[in-house]
């Protein structure tokens, strides 16, 4: 019904007494009602042709054979309504509403062709007689691989660009990628693992038994171990004996003692000091260094926490009783006296208020005070005030949110970037891409993030 009204108020607006041709969209939802109302308006003689769009072909196939009208055109097209390909001949191998390239087979030209989103071609290749398999494609993030009669292209679909092509017996996919996109990680499943690097293909399975991209450094495993990889994928690093913030610029611990590298260079020792966080993991900012007294010849309080900066400086003048490492925010959480928390910056100033307990979910920071829980963000702004009896993080899509419960067993959801606050709800919400669920054993009910109910059901 809604089909059929909508062209037929598009004839009013434009004064027409016909459409030469009407596209269903997609196949989603109440598709074989929308085209049976466009049949109406075609017999009616308000439509001359109907088509459809990012129809895959058993769903056109489908219409085609149960609907008294085929098709006249399968379209494909992209989220800003640009024509990509007319499918009538083609069929897509690759590719859906999600995904940031596709593949298509072209029936009338015997070849393939891969498309970006924007429609520009990646690579077209012809089809090999006698090869069964058609080709087959992975991505991550914004890489894209394609395998094809013993051959692997790798793209980078964001700017278009072939990164590596090589041979190999089965497909490979990306599975790990470099902040910066100059790394990127392929794995196969009996063939291994491999990196491109500048255009370079390094089969580095005769190197590692497992390889991994950690704080944008090049990790492996190998014998039970974990090392670092430099630039031409050697392994000049032990993880396990040290800590470290790239490839080289790291810490080493050895009897008791604590030796900085900066470019690789020694430029400062401590005595009577140790590490006592995962050694295997990246740092980020500064290098959170424990005194010890264990074979020290030195007066020393044991198990005080220190910081240091990748140059060997002490980030700041104190001593902590209780700290943690830097995160990826550039944000520590410390403590002088081992009973009142506090955040410090990259820089090592106090940046929030006291509480008796911080820790770290998602995005954000949990603060406990006389036993209420509330929460910072990592600038120190208090964004769930200390008055909950519990907060948790929750996150879908691009919705990052707290999810506050009261001392009476009610919800509220703040959706801290948007700086939205529902009331409160009876039940333990779910965030979803797009609204608020709240399923009770009697209803489920849907919410804005600012907490209007817009739909609800009995079940």
């Amino acid at each position: 019904e809604k089909a059929k009204m909508s062209v037929e108020e598009s004839l009013k607006k434009m004064q027409l007494d016909y459409l030469d041709l009407v596209l269903l969209h997609q196949p989603f939802n109440d598709y074989y009602g929308a085209y049976q109302a466009l049949v109406d308006l075609y017999k009616e003689g308000k439509i001359k042709a109907i088509g459809v769009s990012n129809f895959y072909p058993d769903r056109l196939v489908d219409m085609a054979i149960f609907s008294e009208v085929t098709p006249a055109i399968n379209q494909l097209i992209n989220s800003n309504n640009k024509v990509l390909y007319d499918l009538n001949d083609s069929e897509i191998i690759y590719g859906d509403y999600d995904t940031i390239a596709l593949l298509l087979e072209l029936e009338a030209e015997n070849k393939y062709v891969v498309l970006d989103y924007n429609g520009n071609e990646l690579l077209s290749f012809p089809k090999v007689d006698g090869i069964k398999e058609k080709p087959s494609c992975s991505e991550d993030e914004n890489y894209l691989s394609v395998f094809y009669n013993n051959v692997e292209w790798v793209f980078n679909v964001l700017d278009g660009t072939l990164m590596a092509t090589f041979e190999t017996t089965e497909p490979y996919q990306p599975v790990n990628v470099s902040d910066d996109g100059n790394v990127v990680i392929l794995s196969s499943q009996n063939n291994g693992d491999k990196a491109i690097k500048d255009s370079q293909v390094f089969d580095v399975d005769s190197v590692c038994e497992w390889v991994e991209i950690k704080n944008n450094v090049l990790t492996c495993r190998k014998n039970g171990g974990h090392y670092i990889l430099d630039e031409n994928m050697n392994v000049i690093l032990d993880m396990d004996c040290n800590k470290y913030m790239d490839a080289k610029n790291y810490l080493t611990v050895t009897d008791n003692k604590v030796a900085i590298y900066q470019n690789n260079n020694l430029i400062k020792e401590l005595s009577c000091r140790s590490v006592s966080s995962s050694m295997s993991s990246p740092t980020y900012y500064a290098y959170l260094v424990q005194t010890s007294d264990y074979l020290c010849d030195e007066e020393i309080e044991d198990r005080l926490y220190e910081f240091y900066k990748i140059n060997g400086e002490k980030l700041n003048d104190k001593f902590y009783k209780k700290a943690a490492d830097f995160d990826e925010q550039g944000v520590a959480i410390v403590s002088e006296d081992g009973e009142n928390y506090y955040l410090i910056d990259k820089n090592g100033n106090q940046i929030s208020d006291m509480y008796s307990k911080i820790y770290k979910d998602g995005l954000y920071y949990i603060t406990v005070k006389d036993d209420l829980r509330g929460a910072i963000d990592q600038t120190g702004k208090e964004i769930v005030p200390n008055q909950y009896s519990s907060v948790v993080y929750r996150s879908s899509g691009d919705k990052h949110c707290l999810i506050a419960e009261t001392n009476d067993s009610k919800y509220i959801v703040y959706d801290v970037k948007r700086n939205l606050i529902t009331d409160p709800l009876d039940k333990e919400p779910s965030i979803q891409d797009n609204y608020i669920l709240v399923n009770s054993n009697t209803k489920i009910q849907y919410y804005t993030f600012d907490g209007k109910l817009i739909y609800e059901k009995e079940i």
